[in-house]
């Protein structure tokens, strides 16, 4: 899996942007892939590295999507079909 290698996706979008790539593009990857429902985004990413060090841990941004990407995981893994949901929708 790949590491996120970035601290929160503002900083991505500052870095990708910064290096010339299409700012609007950018920006709509990122707010697509950080919005709740798109979780199967981050299927090729090691999600620990969203928290992997005390900087980004303390950032309740990226605590926000590791929990929903592992509660999308955790529901996908059960058999339940939650692709384009929330996963805190369910209650289980």
């Amino acid at each position: 899996m790949e590491k996120y290698p970035y601290i929160t996706g503002n900083i991505e979008a500052s870095i990708r942007i910064n290096n010339g790539e299409d700012s609007m593009k950018v920006l709509q990857e990122i707010e697509q892939k950080w919005t709740p429902g798109n979780e199967y985004l981050w299927d090729n990413i090691d999600i620990e590295t969203l928290i992997d060090s005390p900087e980004k841990q303390r950032l309740a941004v990226n605590n926000l999507i590791f929990h929903r990407i592992k509660k999308y995981r955790e529901l996908t893994n059960a058999g339940k079909m939650v692709k384009g949901t929330d996963p805190f929708k369910y209650k289980e």
